[in-house]
């Protein structure tokens, strides 16, 4: 892609991440048997640490695609997983006051695990294109 198709792409999805979000938030907080009664009612399972690991290194990477693309890596994966990382525990932590949710550092720890993943993968895909001998002459 060229560098005005991607920088028309990074402005497609800037706000990409703000309705992701709330469709997170919506489904951390609604009672169980709302969502197609496909959530667990109490309990770990591995269909809902893969979902977490899923929704949040989307979220890190949407929130990643929303920065400026002059930013740094480092200040990327900062960014974006303090971003991730912080809301992954704010759900936690507001699911505390709901009767029917709980907080679960296992849910935490997948949201964290799913962030980790997608932000190595996307600095190790940038740092080699920084690397790469330039294609264009």
């Amino acid at each position: 892609m060229t560098e005005a198709g991607v920088s028309i792409a990074r402005r497609g999805v800037r706000w990409a991440w703000l309705p992701w979000a709330a469709a997170i938030l919506f489904f951390s907080v609604a009672p169980p048997g709302w969502i197609l009664a496909a959530v667990p009612r109490s309990g770990w399972s591995l269909a809902s640490t893969a979902g977490h690991i899923v929704e949040f290194g989307l979220f890190a990477l949407l929130v990643w695609m929303a920065l400026p693309a002059e930013d740094s890596v480092g200040r990327q994966v900062v960014a974006s997983g303090a971003a991730s990382v912080a809301f992954g525990l704010g759900i936690e932590l507001i699911q505390l006051a709901i009767p029917y949710r709980s907080f679960d550092l296992r849910d935490w720890a997948a949201d964290v695990g799913g962030t980790a993943a997608v932000l190595l993968v996307l600095s190790v895909r940038r740092c080699r294109r920084a690397a790469a001998p330039s294609r264009h002459r």
